[in-house]
């Protein structure tokens, strides 16, 4: 399995607050962004092709626009 660890920055806005199951929780809609994979776990794709990324993610940092 390649390693494909890189730091990815994902911004947004937030759309909506909820409860759910106890907790305070926000949606945010993502803008678009780029990041660079291994071309070696792309093998059967090809330019142009739409892919699905599934990555478990921790959220350490948020930071609002104006502290960016």
């Amino acid at each position: 399995m390649t390693n494909n660890a890189e730091k990815l920055r994902l911004a947004g806005d937030i759309i909506e607050t909820i409860e759910r199951d106890g907790r305070r929780v926000a949606k945010i809609r993502l803008q678009q962004c780029a990041i660079e994979v291994d071309a070696e776990v792309l093998k059967e794709s090809h330019l142009g092709d739409t892919i699905t990324i599934e990555a478990d993610i921790l959220v350490r940092t948020v930071k609002t626009a104006s502290t960016l």
